[in-house]
C-alpha cells in the first residue's frame, strides 16, 4: 500500500518551496555577471531620435573615457568642433546601419591616406620649438589627428548605436603615423612646459 504524504506535511512543505521560487527569481539576475562591453555600449547609446545635444553629450562621455583621453587632450575645443562638424551632419540625419558603415569605410580611407602622408613626412626637431616655420607640416600634423578622431567618433556611434560586433581594423601605417603624432606632440608639450618654468 502506498502512503501519500499527509495534508500538513503538504502545508508545512509548501511555502518553503514558494519561498525559493521567489528568493531564485530576485537573486539569480543579480548574480548574472554583467557583461563589460554591455556596461561600456550603454554608456554612448542615444535615444531613438536623438539630437544634436544628445551627440555632444556623447563627446562629454568620450572625453571621460581613457580610451579617447589622448584625442581631448591634443584638439582643443575649436579644432574638435571642426572634425566633428562633419560627422554630426551627417548622424542628424539619421542614416541607416549601411549608409553610416559606408561613411566609415570612406573615413578609414581617408584616415589611411593621411596616415600615409604624415608617417613619410620628415619633421625637423625644430618643429618642436617652432611649428609656425613649418606651415605645411603643421598643417600635416593638425589634418592627421582631426582625421582620426573624425573616425573615432564615428565608430563609437556606430559600435554603441548600430552593430555592437564592430570592430575597428587599424592598419600598421595607421597605427605607426598615430605613434609618431604622440611622440611630436609629447616633444612639443615637454618644450613648452619647459618654457613655463
Amino acid at each position: 500500500m502506498t502512503k501519500f504524504p499527509s495534508d500538513r506535511f503538504v502545508w508545512l512543505i509548501f511555502p518553503a518551496v514558494i519561498l525559493i521560487a521567489v528568493a531564485a527569481a530576485v537573486l539569480l539576475p543579480r548574480l548574472k555577471k554583467e557583461d563589460p562591453l554591455d556596461k561600456a555600449i550603454s554608456r554612448y547609446q542615444l535615444p531613438e531620435k536623438y539630437t544634436r545635444a544628445d551627440l555632444e553629450t556623447m563627446l562629454v562621455t568620450m572625453a571621460k573615457d581613457p580610451e579617447f583621453a589622448f584625442h581631448f587632450q591634443v584638439l582643443d575645443g575649436e579644432k574638435r568642433q571642426e572634425a566633428t562638424e562633419e560627422m554630426f551632419a551627417l548622424l542628424l540625419t539619421y542614416p541607416n546601419r549601411e549608409m553610416v558603415h559606408q561613411a566609415l569605410v570612406e573615413q578609414q580611407e581617408k584616415v589611411l591616406a593621411q596616415s600615409t602622408l604624415f608617417y613619410s613626412l620628415d619633421f625637423p626637431p625644430e618643429y618642436v620649438t617652432g611649428p609656425s616655420d613649418f606651415p605645411s607640416l603643421d598643417a600635416a600634423f593638425w589634418q592627421f589627428i582631426e582625421e582620426e578622431f573624425k573616425l573615432v567618433v564615428l565608430g563609437v556611434y556606430y559600435k554603441t548605436n548600430l552593430d555592437r560586433n564592430f570592430v575597428f581594423a587599424w592598419q600598421q601605417t595607421a597605427v605607426l603615423a598615430a605613434e609618431k603624432f604622440e611622440k611630436i606632440w609629447r616633444n612639443r608639450q615637454q618644450y613648452l612646459a619647459g618654457l613655463r618654468q
